[in-house]
């Protein structure tokens, strides 16, 4: 299932056909509504992925999107990118962001805060792009000044992460 805003899925529709496989939806993600479609389609463990999404809501807004998948796909595991405040903070100011309507407003310095957010929640991995091997390349295209943090100050590494969370 692809999941998107209207806007958005009218642009991906140009790139992805509908198959018996493949399912868009041009909806919110708090429409609720997909949810009964994706419990009906599925038969085992589910893999939810919210990429360069999450940011964009309050943090109320995660913790229902959470709460309604571990309701409904219990032991489902969801797959996310996070910053933390400064690398929000920053981002927020560099283009293109900086001229988009939307704001990022969601951050987390310390992933492991989701294990509190309720009982069945268990963070279980938590990666910085750039520490992996294959990333090497990407990380030479990032900002000199950005590079230099990361040499200068190794936890800068962190602060955009790639995190596998399961939600029962």
């Amino acid at each position: 299932f692809d999941l998107d805003l209207p806007e958005a899925m009218e642009i991906r529709r140009r790139f992805f056909q509908e198959t018996r496989r493949r399912t868009s939806m041009a909806q919110s993600v708090f429409q609720w509504d997909w949810i009964d479609a994706v419990r009906k389609a599925s038969r085992g463990p589910c893999l939810f992925v919210g990429e360069g999404v999450l940011c964009y809501f309050e943090e109320p807004r995660v913790k229902e999107l959470f709460h309604q998948l571990a309701k409904n796909f219990p032991g489902c595991l969801m797959a996310f990118d996070t910053f933390t405040r400064t690398a929000l903070d920053y981002s927020n100011r560099c283009e293109p962001i900086r001229n988009m309507s939307g704001r990022m407003v969601w951050s987390i310095d310390d992933i492991r805060e989701i294990n509190n957010w309720s009982p069945g929640y268990q963070v279980v991995e938590s990666i910085a792009p750039w520490d992996a091997p294959e990333y090497a390349v990407y990380h030479r295209r990032l900002p000199w000044p950005l590079r230099l943090a990361h040499f200068v100050y190794p936890p800068s590494r962190r602060m955009y992460r790639v995190d596998l969370v399961r939600l029962a």
